[in-house]
């Protein structure tokens, strides 16, 4: 697998969140030059809220584990990038079943080019975390979200940075009954164990002692990164 490289002037780095389906920003998502979608989260029957564009999808290997049943993602794409991540057993280049997959969906999409993060990137990553918290992920007990590492790559790929669909550090404080999904393609659906509201999954995450994600933390981190990476918020608005 070849070494992602890809520039762009403006990118709009598309969360997952519940938070689009209040808004109709598909146009306005779909204008920029570049449109970084992350894991499984689809296009088909969203559009008006998310947009129709897929330039780079960013993909844990929990969400590669699901190819092919999610291969209509990457045929709707058309050509396209797949960026996927995750730990080394995961990822081995002989024996990872993530990384097989990533080949088997290479093989089947002609026109979607496909990377991976290296472990050397991946250390990379862990090592901005501690630099940013002064702890390293396992004294924090977490491990990365694909948000942490759609930011990374946006900030090295993009002139400016148009972030949809993630909320600040203290929206869910400041809206205690918000009532947001946890993802924009999942109603009321239990997910990951818990009920899918946004607020609830943020929160149960940053409680948890081990094996977590720290949401809160990781927006905080990015609130301080966007004046020096030309970061905005949007759907909803917030500044830093």
């Amino acid at each position: 697998m070849q070494e992602l490289s890809m520039r762009c002037r403006v990118c709009a780095v598309v969360s997952s969140s519940g938070q689009l389906l209040k808004y109709e920003a598909g146009n306005e998502i779909d204008q920029a030059d570049c449109v970084i979608r992350m894991n499984s989260a689809p296009v088909l029957g969203f559009e008006k809220h998310v947009g129709n564009k897929t330039t780079l999808r960013v993909s844990c290997f929990q969400s590669v584990h699901l190819v092919p049943a999610n291969a209509s993602l990457y045929e709707q794409a058309g050509k396209s990038a797949l960026l996927g991540w995750g730990p080394p057993k995961d990822m081995d280049t002989k024996r990872g079943k993530a990384h097989r997959k990533l080949k088997l969906v290479s093989e089947m999409n002609r026109d979607l080019e496909v990377y991976m993060l290296t472990q050397e990137r991946m250390g990379y990553s862990a090592n901005v975390y501690k630099d940013e918290t002064g702890k390293s992920l396992k004294a924090s007990g977490t491990w990365l979200s694909t948000g942490w590492f759609s930011m990374l790559v946006a900030m090295e790929m993009c002139d400016v940075i148009k972030v949809y669909g993630l909320s600040s550090e203290n929206y869910c404080k400041d809206h205690p009954n918000d009532t947001t999904t946890y993802h924009y393609y999942v109603s009321k659906l239990k997910e990951h164990g818990h009920k899918s509201k946004e607020c609830d999954t943020y929160t149960s995450h940053q409680k948890t002692p081990n094996g977590a994600h720290r949401f809160f933390t990781e927006k905080a981190i990015f609130a301080r990164w966007a004046p020096h990476h030309n970061v905005t918020f949007h759907y909803p608005s917030w500044s830093p």
